[in-house]
């Protein structure tokens, strides 16, 4: 048995490994509780035009540019001790792929999209954040114009960077909210880092 009976259930014992989600012949999600697929189309300029698989019951949960969608679920036995979050990436076409990820284990300064918001869902659980993070553009997908189902789960960035770029364009457009709003973004991440375990 794993640590905390992680990987008993399939999961990875180490918590980053990807794996494909199981599915009944009705092609709905039997390996976890109340996700619910809906398919929603949309239309417009800069939007995928097709059907996007929305889940709800999630902590938080975002759209990608491909017609994917990634949603954060606490994982069984979450807990303020064991925060353990199971990341569900779901592709156009339906496939699932799942994530066991350790929110105090993130590496902002090189951590995939997944990585990040699943971060970000434990910091807004925890109430260091708010959920104005969700749409701070800080990860890629934020316009739906960049993240991918692939990108997101395995495309490692700096994080810090992306922050002190939204931080520095906000000053130099004189918007001292749009600054503030960064900066304290900034800041959670720093003292997050500083407090991690070594």
């Amino acid at each position: 048995m794993s640590v905390n009976g992680i990987g008993t259930m399939g999961y990875p014992a180490a918590g980053y490994g990807v794996r494909k989600a199981q599915q009944n012949a009705a092609g709905k999600n039997v390996t976890g509780g109340a996700a619910q697929s809906s398919r929603v189309n949309t239309t417009g300029k800069d939007t995928y035009n097709g059907p996007f698989h929305l889940r709800m019951g999630g902590m938080v949960s975002r759209a990608l540019s491909d017609g994917g969608n990634v949603t954060v679920y606490e994982a069984d036995g979450y807990s303020a001790e064991n925060p353990m979050v199971r990341v569900v990436t779901t592709s156009a076409d339906g496939q699932e792929y799942e994530q066991i990820i350790d929110p105090r284990t993130v590496d902002v300064s090189k951590a995939t999209e997944n990585e990040m918001l699943a971060l970000n869902a434990y910091l807004v659980r925890e109430g260091k954040l708010d959920n104005s993070v969700y749409s701070s553009g800080v990860l890629s997908g934020a316009g739906l114009s960049n993240a991918d189902t692939l990108s997101v789960m395995n495309l490692k960035q700096n994080f810090f960077i992306n922050v002190k770029e939204m931080m520095e364009m906000q000053y130099n457009a004189h918007n001292l909210a749009g600054y503030a709003k960064y900066r304290k973004l900034y800041d959670v991440y720093d003292l997050f880092m500083r407090m991690k375990p070594l």
